[in-house]
């Protein structure tokens, strides 16, 4: 294990726009990421999107109505905890298409028009318009990636790395520099950690329609040792996790 958690911060060491010195390589600002994401619309109409940054620009769409909007792009503006944004072309009679997107840990998004529809977008590579999912299988789709934390906490327990599995709302500590979450992580059956949507934290059963881009999570790690956290996951893949309180640490993370 100590192997592959150096390897790891070695592979970083290499990315020009991480500093691996004390810092731990805790992401620079100037940095923007990006990714590809395809929707489904309610009619069945596809439209692919890159999000970079707070930005979205459309890639491609079968839908007629929306190819004036094609290479253009769009701000993506936060109204906590969805991320809303307003695609215009022309003038009075132009085209306007205004989306409400969540997106979730494991990659994907849920998107509601006027705040009706929820519709699925997925991580897709490049200009791709074709749908990867089998038809009947959207409601029960979870897409899966890998992401790093960058954990910043005040002392004692300061800069780490935490490697960490998304699937759908749930993750899976893979490995940390952290003792009290390589303990958690040793402990037996773990699985998967479920997020709660923000607003839903405390609700039970879980309750998935309330749509948000912001999730709250509650793990132990020890005896004396509680996490309680908000996590952010922004339009293009990254996230960021505030501490309760919140003067005890923010947290990275970027996918990995």
């Amino acid at each position: 294990m100590k192997t592959k958690i150096i390897l790891a911060l070695l592979t970083l060491s290499c990315f020009p726009h991480y500093s691996m010195g004390a810092n731990l390589g805790y992401h620079n600002p100037d940095k923007v990421f990006s990714r590809n994401m395809l929707l489904k619309k309610s009619d069945g109409h596809l439209v692919n999107v890159e999000f970079r940054g707070m930005k979205m620009k459309v890639i491609a769409t079968t839908d007629r109505s929306l190819e004036p909007l094609v290479d253009k792009t769009f701000q993506v503006d936060m109204v906590r905890p969805y991320f809303d944004i307003t695609a215009k072309e022309g003038g009075e009679g132009g085209v306007v298409w205004k989306t409400r997107w969540s997106f979730w840990p494991g990659g994907e998004a849920r998107v509601g028009v006027k705040g009706k529809d929820r519709d699925l977008a997925v991580p897709i590579e490049g200009k791709s318009l074709k749908w990867p999912i089998a038809k009947g299988d959207e409601a029960g789709y979870q897409s899966r990636r890998n992401l790093l934390m960058f954990y910043n906490h005040k002392p004692p327990r300061g800069k780490h790395i935490v490697s960490i599995e998304a699937v759908g709302h749930k993750i899976r500590i893979i490995r940390s520099t952290l003792d009290g979450i390589k303990r958690l992580n040793m402990k037996k059956p773990l699985g998967h950690k479920e997020f709660k949507p923000t607003g839903n934290a405390h609700s039970k059963p879980l309750d998935l329609s309330l749509n948000s881009s912001v999730w709250w999570i509650f793990m132990k790690w020890d005896i004396d040792a509680w996490a309680t956290q908000d996590w952010t996951f922004y339009p293009d893949g990254t996230a960021r996790v505030y501490e309760r309180p919140r003067s005890d640490g923010v947290h990275q993370i970027m996918p990995w």
